[in-house]
């Protein structure tokens, strides 16, 4: 009898497993959507601190690539939580836009007898990286 009651449960028990399977796979997209929104949000902040911080002028403050690669973060972490075509071609417009604008900042008023001699192709690389990227 006892053998019967356990055969029972083992039944009912995998009729109900691919049920719970389904579920922890919808919590796991669910978790992964989220995780996502988070990531977007984080790269956007800190491509905002990093850009704000960033002064071609003076020495400790002026590194265009931390600048280039919280704005290519920020655009990755986008187009990961975006389907269309259009909100596609939006993102990596926005990162070409970014990096137009580092490389208006280097080009500033006495940057060239002031940064490192490596910082404006360093971001015109930027600028023509990202504009492949939105073709």
């Amino acid at each position: 009898m006892r053998f019967f009651i356990l055969l029972t449960v083992a039944i009912i028990a995998s009729a109900f497993a691919p049920i719970k399977q389904t579920l922890s796979n919808a919590d796991r997209h669910t978790d992964v959507d989220q995780l996502a929104k988070v990531r977007l949000y984080r790269a956007r902040n800190c491509y905002d601190a990093v850009w704000d911080d960033f002064q071609p002028f003076q020495i400790g403050k002026s590194d265009p690539e931390k600048v280039y690669r919280w704005s290519r973060r920020w655009m990755e972490a986008e187009l990961s939580t975006v389907q269309s075509k259009t909100d596609r071609i939006a993102a990596t417009q926005s990162h070409l836009e970014r990096m137009k604008s580092l490389e208006l900042k280097v080009r500033g008023d006495g940057a060239r007898s002031t940064i490192p001699v490596y910082e404006l192709p360093a971001t015109q690389y930027y600028c023509a990286e990202a504009e492949i990227q939105s073709e």
